[in-house]
This record gives structure tokens, C-alpha cells and sequence, in this order.
């Protein structure tokens, strides 16, 4: 069984509850981006929330058998008002995630010894920053009003069936599956 520093165990179980957190939080934003009519936001932060569960299950391992650990960290829990804010929060936390979080628990679990639990942090690092890429191109996104639209032609895919439309806004309903203009995204994108 691998040992670990007291201060590993402390920035693992932290990243731990952190993780599901985040979980959470995304499934809660990813109902307030379907209720708002963003079903492809909707679907990524479902995806990214899927990761979470992934990451924390990860983190677990290392946590089993580890008995009492105590930590004073401070949760802050995101205000849900909008799409828009819930990717601003998003964005943010993952960029000090990966900025700062994640590379701080590298350095402290190599300090401690352990080469695995460090390359593990330093996974979840790059996992973030793509994260936080992909809530910086949203945001961009929705504040120039361009989710559904483009400067130029472009190919629309409606993430409901597959079916291609070729012009420089989504079209309001899919001709095949008449599912709504929120299901479409640049076919490009994804």
C-alpha cells in the first residue's frame, strides 16, 4: 500500500470532495442550460460531469483505507442564475484548477514521494484546462450572440439525429427530426 504524507492526504481528499462537487454542480447546470434552450451546453456539461465522476472515482483509490483525515477547506457554491453565469463560474474554477490547484497537489505529492498520485494530479490538470478551454469558446459564444450563428455558410448538425444543414444560421427546427434549433451546433466544433 502506497504512503502517503499527511499533506497528500489532505490535498487528495480536498481534490476528492472537489471533484464531486463539481459533479453535481454540472448536472444541476446542465437542467438550467436545457430549461434555457441550450441543449448542446446542456450535453457538455453532462459530459464534463461524467469526468468528474471519473476523476473522483480515481481520487478514491488512492483514499481507501486511508481512515480519518481531517482538512479545513471552504466550499463556495456557485450562483445558478443563467447559462451564462453558470459557464463564467465554470470557466473560472476550472482555470484555477488548472493554473494553480491541480500543479500546487503535483508539487506536494512528488514532494511526498508519490510518482503515481502525481501523475494523476497532473492528468486532472490537463483535463481542466480543456474544460476551461471549452467554457471560454462558449462564453465567447453566447456573448456575441454567435452560438447559432455565423459570419459565413457553415454545416449545422443536429445532435439529435445526425441530419447535416448547410447556411450561416442553424435553422429554427431540424427538417428531419423536427427537433429545435437548440440541438444544432457547428458541425466543425465537435
Amino acid at each position: 500500500m502506497l504512503q502517503l504524507t499527511d499533506k497528500t492526504k489532505e490535498v487528495l481528499l480536498y481534490s476528492f470532495l472537489k471533484k464531486c462537487n463539481t459533479r453535481n454542480f454540472y448536472s444541476f447546470f446542465a437542467e438550467v442550460a436545457r430549461d434555457e434552450g441550450y441543449e448542446n451546453i446542456a450535453k457538455i456539461f453532462e459530459k464534463f460531469s461524467d469526468q468528474e465522476k471519473e476523476h473522483a472515482k480515481v481520487l478514491f483509490t488512492f483514499l481507501k483505507g486511508e481512515g480519518e483525515i481531517k482538512i479545513n477547506q471552504n466550499f463556495e457554491i456557485p450562483k445558478s442564475n443563467s447559462t451564462l453565469q453558470n459557464l463564467r463560474n465554470s470557466y473560472s474554477d476550472e482555470d484555477f484548477d488548472y493554473t494553480t490547484w491541480y500543479p500546487n497537489c503535483a508539487k506536494i505529492s512528488n514532494d511526498g514521494g508519490s510518482d503515481k498520485l502525481t501523475s494523476i494530479f497532473v492528468n486532472i490538470a490537463n483535463a481542466a484546462k480543456y474544460h476551461s478551454n471549452v467554457f471560454k469558446l462558449l462564453i465567447e459564444k453566447m456573448e456575441k450572440n454567435i452560438f447559432f450563428r455565423s459570419a459565413t455558410r457553415k454545416m449545422w448538425r443536429c445532435e439529435s439525429c445526425g441530419c447535416i444543414f448547410i447556411g450561416a444560421i442553424a435553422p429554427s427546427s431540424c427538417h428531419f427530426c423536427d427537433k429545435s434549433q437548440d440541438f444544432f451546433s457547428l458541425a466543425e466544433d465537435l
